[in-house]
């Protein structure tokens, strides 16, 4: 996203949905935006993904984990 990192804009999105879930997928992650996303105990995920990985990051998510 060229004008907004994801960090950010979830910061933005949870002031208007605060109960919304997020799982990062992401292709040109930084070892600094990982960082950052396991210390806010984000679910962060890099390409290629695992797609069943995915699906078990989904499930856990949906179920508050």
């Amino acid at each position: 996203m060229p004008k907004i990192g994801g960090i950010e804009l979830k910061k933005q999105i949870e002031e208007k949905y605060p109960h919304m879930k997020f799982i990062y997928l992401t292709g040109h992650g930084s070892e600094d935006d990982y960082q950052k996303g396991v210390a806010d105990s984000v679910h962060y995920l890099i390409k290629p993904v695992n797609i069943d990985k995915l699906i078990e990051m989904m499930k856990n998510t949906m179920e508050g984990k």
